[in-house]
């Protein structure tokens, strides 16, 4: 979205985020945690609320991002619940990514995953166009239209995609994964990788350690853990036949589902 930059935040002789111009509307994506809260503060959909004192981002005022991927920075895709917000009047935003502080917030709707994961393409592909693969870390691919093909090596790359039948592909560690549309395909091979498909008939697959998945109906996934002896090993699990649709897992050392607490 259209933005205004007056000047720059100076803090200890170093920059500290950019101030925004008073008075334009920032549409951005907010996290939370189940009971949709955030450090502490309790919100509610459809409610305003305004922050008294200097708004300095990390520091004091609302925060969110611009780009709906980046929340996951900062909450886990796992056990969070996501909105889209407005925010505007005395702001500030951070140099390292699209993270913004206001004065003012609005919690404009909430966002099932597909929805969440329907945003976060339409703002990669107005960011980075028609991309589909990245070697760089931090990289950012999305697609929008069936069969899409994406994959990223880098560290901490983030991969949307909302069409049909997707797939795609990250080795770096870190990695976001998330894909919307039915027989959607996700492989990870980085540890701590995150991938979720609400498609049916998805499959989701990551080859590194300490990695959490979740696929939708008649989905699979498999996960790579290491057991007791400090073997590789591979747990698959089926949706429908003790796995739950929609649900994020982990496995344990001993090759077992475990259902991650919302």
């Amino acid at each position: 979205m259209r933005q205004a930059y007056s000047k720059t935040r100076i803090q200890n002789g170093k920059p500290r985020g950019i101030i925004l111009n008073d008075k334009i509307e920032i549409i951005g994506y907010k996290a939370f945690d189940n009971d949709l809260k955030c450090r502490g503060f309790q919100y509610e959909i459809g409610k305003s609320y305004k922050q008294d004192g200097d708004i300095q981002v990390c520091e004091n005022g609302f925060h969110f991002c611009e780009n709906p991927l980046d929340v996951l920075s900062y909450y886990d895709l796992t056990t969070s619940r996501f909105a889209v917000v407005s925010g505007s009047s005395n702001s500030s935003k951070c140099d390292d990514d699209s993270k913004i502080a206001t004065a003012e917030i609005t919690i404009k709707a909430e966002l099932k995953l597909p929805d969440f994961i329907k945003k976060s393409v339409d703002y990669l592909l107005s960011a980075c166009g028609k991309e589909t693969a990245a070697s760089g870390d931090r990289s950012h691919l999305a697609a929008s239209g069936d069969r899409s093909q994406l994959a990223a090596s880098g560290d901490c790359s983030q991969l949307a995609a909302s069409g049909y039948c997707s797939q795609l592909a990250a080795s770096g560690g870190c990695s976001q994964l998330a894909a919307s549309g039915g027989c959607s395909q996700l492989a990870a091979s980085g540890d701590c990788s995150q991938l979720a498909a609400s498609g049916d008939d998805s499959v989701v697959m990551s080859c590194g350690l300490r990695s959490k998945a979740k696929a939708g109906k008649d989905g699979a996934i498999a996960l790579t853990y290491k057991d007791e002896h400090g073997r590789f090993r591979i747990a698959v699990g089926y949706i429908g036949e003790g796995l739950k649709a929609g649900t994020f897992y982990k496995v344990n050392s001993s090759g077992e589902f475990l259902e991650l607490s919302k």
